[in-house]
């Protein structure tokens, strides 16, 4: 997949129209799969004591937004978080969602079945506890992630090496971006392919946020809420020794007339230098040194998005003794 996806799916440098149509690919791709997954699943699965035929396996296009319509009446027990019901374009009416642990090995499948009981006995639901603007502790064998009342995340701690990470800066921001009023052939406007910001400092999406934090058996989250079309939600999952961290960016507003180019940051205390490393198309790592390029001598023209990269999978820094990679 590194290697036949499109070089700027992950990245989300195309033309919208560019974006339109490897998406379309994708969907008619996925299509056909299925047809091929469903004769597999016949040919794979037990015929010994099969009373019943086997149902059509179908998958959920869009479960990054917590939609998916052939199960949405089930009754699940962790509500979805409002921001990801407001996503446009989300035409699911379910309110919660399922989860629960499990073990894929390499190059397996695993197949699991749900049904409602129906005898009158009572269920004891897994205790939910929520808190909003609080500070919020996620913690499991490996992680501990502090984030104070404020929505801001402040340490995160490896238990195992007792190592600590602290955090002066997290969060969205957004660079304005150069116009195409002011555009010419050797001074592009920001866009498709280009990342120019007009000026070099980097605004926040919002001067205040909101944090509301869940915890469950399985998993522990805390929701950063920016603004209505900003957020940053943190999981940290039991027996899992990193964490995963989902964003939603948009409708970007633009009625200021003003482009922006939204960014994450991240300020440690990790003393890396000025360098960083980024993969090539996840084939590979290359080391970057800010401001500086290898082969030679360089003028920083654009010093802010001359020292961006897209990245499709890892991005890290590090010094003598500690590693944070996103």
């Amino acid at each position: 997949m590194g290697l036949a996806q499109h070089h700027d799916a992950v990245s989300g440098t195309s033309k919208q129209h560019v974006a339109n149509d490897y998406a379309q690919r994708l969907s008619d791709s996925i299509d056909r799969a299925i047809e091929v997954i469903n004769d597999a699943y016949g040919k794979l699965l037990s015929k010994e004591n099969r009373t019943t035929p086997i149902p059509n396996q179908f998958l959920c296009h869009h479960s990054n937004i917590s939609a998916c319509l052939p199960i949405e009446e089930q009754k699940q027990y962790l509500m979805i978080p409002d921001t990801t019901k407001n996503i446009p374009g989300r035409m699911s009416s379910a309110q919660n969602q399922y989860l629960f642990p499990t073990s894929l090995p390499t190059l397996s499948y695993s197949t699991y079945y749900f049904e409602e009981k129906v005898d009158t006995k009572k269920i004891e639901h897994k205790k939910v506890i929520t808190t909003t603007n609080e500070a919020c502790i996620l913690q499991n064998e490996f992680l501990r992630v502090e984030f104070n009342n404020q929505g801001y995340l402040k340490h995160i701690i490896n238990l195992e090496k007792n190592l600590r990470v602290s955090f002066t800066e997290q969060g969205l921001y957004w660079y304005a971006s150069y116009s195409h009023a002011n555009s010419t052939p050797f001074s592009p406007a920001s866009g498709a392919y280009i990342f120019r910001p007009l000026f070099p400092e980097a605004l926040p999406v919002s001067v205040a946020r909101r944090i509301n934090c869940t915890k469950t058996d399985t998993v522990q989250s805390a929701l950063i809420i920016f603004n209505e079309w900003t957020s940053q939600e943190f999981n940290l999952y039991r027996n899992t020794s990193a964490i995963e961290i989902e964003w939603i960016v948009g409708p970007i507003p633009i009625d200021d007339n003003i482009g922006k180019e939204i960014i994450i940051r991240y300020n440690t205390d990790i003393n890396s230098e000025k360098k960083y490393y980024t993969d090539g198309n996840e084939c590979q790592v290359l080391e970057r040194i800010r401001d500086y390029r290898p082969t030679w001598h360089y003028i920083p023209d654009d010093p802010i998005s001359s020292n961006y990269y897209p990245i499709n999978s890892r991005i890290w820094i590090r010094d003598q003794d500690r590693q944070l990679t996103i």
